[in-house]
C-alpha cells in the first residue's frame, strides 16, 4: 500500500506506516466467504481476532469467546455455533464472514460483492443484516456491489464508476 493523498479513515492516513492502525479500524468481508472448512463457526469467526494477538500468545479469553458467540447470534447462526463450515450454505458461510467482522468491532466495513454468490432471497437476507449493523452500531458499510436493484434498495450514496471514472455520485434513484 502506498500512500494515497487525502484519504482517511476515522482521522488515520491511508497509507503504509498506518496499515495496523487501519486493521484494527476497518473490517473486510469476502465475495468468495474466505472461510476455514475444517473449522467449526465459532472458530472461524474468532479467527478475525487473531489480528489482535502476540504472535507468542494466541489463546482466546472467555470474554472474546462470549462476543464471538454474540456475533454469531446477531447473523442469525446460534443454532450452527458448533457445526463445520464446510456444513453450511454459502448464504450461512457469508453470515459467519460476516460475524468474523462484527468480532473485530470495525468502525467501518469494506463488503466486496458479498451478495455475488447467493440466490436473490439470501442476497436480500445478508443485506438486511449489514444495514441492520450500519443502523444500530453506526458501523460504516462500503459495500461493492453490481446489482444496481440492490445499491438502490439499501445504499444511503452510490457512487458509480465506469472505466474508472466517477459517472454517478449522489442518492439511490427509486
Amino acid at each position: 500500500m502506498s500512500h494515497v493523498p487525502g484519504i482517511r479513515i476515522n482521522d488515520i492516513e491511508v497509507c503504509k506506516k498506518n496499515l495496523q492502525k487501519l486493521r484494527r479500524k476497518v473490517g473486510f468481508i469476502f465475495q468468495n466467504f474466505n472461510v476455514i472448512g475444517n473449522l467449526t463457526v465459532k472458530q472461524n469467526v474468532l479467527i478475525g481476532l487473531l489480528g489482535t494477538k502476540s504472535f507468542w500468545y494466541i489463546f482466546f479469553t472467555k470474554e472474546e469467546k462470549k462476543k464471538a458467540e454474540e456475533a454469531i447470534e446477531i447473523v442469525g447462526l446460534r443454532e450452527k455455533m458448533n457445526t463445520r463450515v464446510d456444513q453450511l450454505s454459502g448464504g450461512q458461510k457469508q453470515r459467519e464472514g460476516i460475524a468474523r467482522v462484527l468480532v473485530q468491532n470495525p468502525d467501518v466495513i469494506l463488503a466486496d460483492e458479498p451478495v455475488s454468490n447467493l440466490d436473490p432471497v439470501m442476497s436480500r437476507e445478508i443485506l438486511d443484516i449489514l444495514q441492520q449493523i450500519n443502523e444500530t452500531r453506526g458501523t460504516v458499510i462500503i459495500c461493492n456491489l453490481h446489482q444496481l436493484e440492490y445499491a438502490n434498495a439499501y445504499g444511503h450514496r452510490i457512487i458509480g464508476i465506469h472505466g474508472g471514472k466517477v459517472q454517478y455520485d449522489g442518492k439511490p434513484r427509486t
